[in-house]
């Protein structure tokens, strides 16, 4: 059985980051800036805007744009848009952790994404996740 899509790839179009200190990051956002469907490639694009704020630094942004084959177009077009996004973020959410872990992986220590389920969010809004400190 062939599942209803198939994740090929994302790639990083920038990513801008700024951090002086030692410490945790105060927020971070994930928003679906962008996304569009090729009907001959059945091809589906998402580009992907992720913000990390710290204290006293300005906002540092990670831009990705990652690419899925839709296997089952029925299965698409039965779904609500923003469910559709979500899901398929969902797939590229861990590579996205990765990278943030990989960039930051230094004497100050690495920053480390939390394991989020973002399935049912309305990404297209966008969502903004701080820290809280006690």
């Amino acid at each position: 059985m062939i599942p209803v899509y198939d994740f090929i790839s994302f790639n990083v179009k920038s990513f801008v980051f700024h951090r002086d200190n030692n410490g945790s990051p105060e927020s971070f956002s994930v928003k679906i800036s962008n996304h569009d469907f090729d009907p001959i490639k059945q091809t589906y694009t998402l580009n992907i805007d992720f913000d990390i704020s710290f204290a006293k630094n300005p906002t540092s942004k990670l831009n990705i744009i990652a690419y899925f084959k839709i296997n089952d177009l029925d299965w698409m077009s039965s779904i609500h848009e923003n469910q559709l996004d979500s899901t398929l973020f969902a797939s590229v959410f861990p590579f996205i952790r990765n990278y943030v872990i990989q960039l930051t992986n230094d004497s100050r220590g690495v920053i480390t994404i939390p394991i989020i389920d973002l399935r049912f969010s309305d990404l297209n809004k966008g969502i903004t996740f701080n820290s809280t400190r006690h």
